[in-house]
């Protein structure tokens, strides 16, 4: 079995990553475009230093990059966590929606020229519930630029199941994925009360969901208690009396019954945790791949010895603008997957 998981680098793709690894002999591939709270130090290094492990650096709106990856990798499970990524829709509802919409699409059209995927799981969120009940079956109504997006993202996967019969499915996860990122999500909150989830709870539901993804169904993955959100920032900050709650209006009953599925961990420890907590870590090594137009001139060969001085990983073009075709440079950049591409030419001096 081989899995992709796009947007692996954050918290959740990480945590996702190390339980696929430590819990299945499956192959795993990550295709990330280390945009948001991504670091690839958070994906311990024995998983990094696999041969069952593979970062693709790039952006799911890369249609080609994707259906060369899915062949490539031959992919029978994909995972989506890009949708989550508030910070860039928060920055901007314009740039948000494009990604959250047009992404999820090439992502989708790819898997439907690739045909041989056998399921797929779109990590959402429970903010497309604004203020409706969170029952699966309720009508959305977010009342968010991030529920809105991604509402839009859930029907877009619909009329994929419905016009192409493809295996697709969505969990909503938790607002309160008690993450980093946990104060900075609560600060934009819409309501007075959270739900709360622990990652290691929220891997376990995805994991359940994604066996059973098919026909557009849907999955609450959350805890079973509300919190304050006042007091959870509070006790993030060092208060020592832990929140207020109460029975969550988040129903995750559809997923217990389908899918065996209940919030363990307590959240109360996590919540210990990330406040006893460091500052997150910043990658101190590179994750740049570098695509290297020009690399045999004299200003091209000290440049190259820079990058290995550095440990950043490169690939010296076998094409080259203006003498090979449009098409062969375009099929070379998709299969290297550059997360940067530099051209010397007519900077050197030498064979260019």
């Amino acid at each position: 079995m081989s899995y992709l998981v796009t947007g692996g680098l954050g918290s959740l793709g990480s945590a996702l990553i190390a339980h696929l690894y430590e819990n299945t002999s499956n192959r795993i591939t990550v295709l990330d475009n280390l945009k948001g709270r991504t670091d690839i130090l958070q994906i311990p290094q024995r998983i990094r230093e696999s041969d069952r492990f593979m970062l693709v650096i790039g952006d799911i709106g890369n249609e080609q990059l994707v259906l060369h990856t899915l062949k490539n990798e031959s992919v029978d499970v994909v995972i989506d966590c890009t949708a989550r990524d508030q910070s860039v829709i928060d920055r901007s509802p314009t740039c948000g929606a494009r990604n959250a919409i047009q992404g999820l699409t090439h992502l989708l059209n790819a898997i439907k020229d690739y045909g041989q995927l056998r399921r797929f799981l779109l990590v959402s969120c429970q903010t497309v519930y604004g203020l409706s009940d969170g029952v699966e079956s309720a009508p959305l109504t977010p009342v968010s630029w991030r529920g809105a997006a991604l509402m839009s993202a859930e029907a877009m996967l619909h009329s994929y199941v419905v016009s192409y019969q493809l295996p697709l499915a969505v969990v909503r996860l938790s607002f309160g994925l008690i993450n980093d990122s946990l104060e900075r999500r609560l600060d934009s909150s819409d309501t007075a009360n959270v739900n709360l989830i622990t990652v290691e709870d929220a891997v376990r539901g995805v994991v359940a969901a994604v066996e059973r993804a098919k026909n557009a169904e849907v999955w609450n993955i959350g805890g079973p208690r509300d919190y304050s959100v006042e007091e959870v920032k509070q006790f993030i900050n060092g208060k020592s009396s832990a929140p207020s709650s109460q029975h969550s209006k988040f129903s995750t009953e559809k997923a217990s019954k389908e899918l065996d599925f209940h919030a363990k961990n307590d959240v109360i420890k996590a919540l210990t945790a990330l406040r006893n907590s460091s500052q997150p870590i910043h990658s101190s090594g590179s994750v740049a791949k570098i695509l290297l137009y020009g690399s045999k001139g004299w200003i091209g060969r000290q440049f190259t010895q820079m990058l290995q001085e550095k440990n950043i990983a490169y690939v010296e073009a076998a094409t080259r603008p203006g003498s090979d075709t449009d098409d062969a440079i375009r099929e070379e950049i998709v299969r290297v997957a550059p997360s940067h591409v530099i051209s010397m030419i007519g900077r050197t001096q030498g064979e260019g």
